[in-house]
């Protein structure tokens, strides 16, 4: 059953039963000469359009927001009408045409709404000349009108009441979903950072681990006087495992570190270049962008790092990082030399470390891109809004 025509379903009863109450009492009561069989005709069709609604509340099925604002139109037709019959504008429950323009405004889009208010406006209007005036005159009308008046209002602050309360409830519900679902989200955001780092670190273990392989085998190869160097060597590789692990225990309690980006970008390079000895890499950062403080964290490194494994293992010659702002972006381009990049898939690279790479970038709102240099080899660019990293000036 769509909510919003339920509720309008339960406030039309409620009005029917409040007007045939009224109706009741300015007949056997009042003794008010209306014209009470229009009044009944009205009352009539309005309930008969309120059960055809009900029955269309049991069906199910979506509800558009056309079909809702037509609702509130036929509402304020017919109290319009109601109006019309007892007294137009100088009728003291006139001001009830707001009911359905509330309604509207609450439950319709702007477009809607502004329409619907113009509507009850235009009604109103047409209820300052267009009337049949009530048979009553003097004293008595004015005591009619105050006692009308003091009906209304008592009438209106129930109303007003009640459809506040319902709306606060509503409120309160949907900002404890919200609020779950931001909890939610930030639990699977951190579960996806640990993953990639989790994943990035056994793909990171893997270089020091093969040069650990390797030393061994030239350990045994090697006269006694060229050991020590190998030994110092495979030492750098140990402790270039140990830090690695170390920052696995630590992923899921650390979080981004605000660090002027040079800085940040040099401490990468120097860890790099003790896990590959052989390989040599030109930094260039703008002079303006350098200096520049964001938050950032180990998911951001190990996906360069893994950029520079992959460019390293392509050309045994230096590579070029370059490191630009675009716009609100920053853009880190590392380039090789190596035979160049064929695109077999334009959406997904292959090899582990470049999806992971992808996944860490997309996970910073950033994307990676690969293509062929300017002057051959391959070309990797990783390009990350400025808003994503919390911009701020050092």
């Amino acid at each position: 059953m769509p909510p919003a025509l339920a509720r309008l379903v339960t406030v039309r009863w409620l009005s029917l039963a409040v007007l045939t109450g009224l109706g009741w009492l300015s007949w056997d009561f009042l003794r008010l000469d209306l014209p009470y069989r229009s009044l009944a005709l009205v009352l009539f069709l309005q309930a008969a359009f309120n059960l055809y609604t009900g029955r269309r509340c049991r069906q199910g099925g979506p509800l558009g927001m056309g079909e809702l604002c037509g609702h509130i139109v036929v509402d304020l037709s017919f109290f319009g009408l109601l109006l019309y019959f007892t007294g137009g504008w100088l009728n003291p429950f006139v001001s009830f045409l707001l009911v359905p323009v509330v309604l509207a405004a609450a439950v319709l889009p702007p477009a809607l709404a502004v329409a619907c208010g113009f509507y009850g406006i235009l009604i109103y209007s047409l209820l300052a000349r267009y009337y049949v005036v009530l048979p009553v005159a003097g004293e008595r009308a004015m005591r009619l009108h105050i006692l009308g008046m003091w009906f209304n209002f008592v009438l209106s602050a129930g109303l007003i009441i009640l459809f506040m309360l319902r709306l606060r409830r509503e409120l309160a519900a949907r900002d404890a979903a919200l609020g779950q679902a931001r909890e939610q989200a930030l639990r699977d955001e951190r579960l996806l950072a640990l993953g990639i780092q989790a994943a990035s670190t056994a793909h990171e273990l893997a270089t020091p681990l093969n040069t650990l392989a390797l030393g061994v085998e030239n350990l045994l190869l090697l006269p006694p006087a060229q050991q020590e160097e190998e030994i110092r060597r495979m030492g750098e590789q140990i402790a270039r495992c140990k830090a690695v692990l170390q920052g696995l225990r630590e992923a899921g309690r650390r979080e981004p570190q605000a660090v002027a980006l040079g800085l940040w970008l040099e401490k990468i390079l120097r860890d790099w270049e003790v896990a590959r000895p052989q390989s040599r890499i030109e930094l260039s950062v703008d002079a303006s962008l350098a200096p520049q403080v964001l938050m950032l964290d180990d998911v951001l490194r190990q996906a360069i790092f893994n950029l520079l494994d992959n460019a390293a293992r392509a050309s045994n010659e230096p590579l070029r990082m370059t490191v630009r702002q675009v716009g609100e972006a920053v853009e880190l381009e590392i380039v090789d030399r190596g035979a160049g990049y064929e695109p077999q898939d334009s959406t997904m690279p292959r090899g582990i470390g470049l999806l992971l790479t992808r996944a860490a970038v997309e996970r910073l709102g950033g994307r990676l891109a690969l293509d062929r240099g300017a002057q051959g080899g391959t070309r990797a660019a990783i390009s990350l809004p400025l808003n994503n990293l919390n911009w701020r000036h050092a």
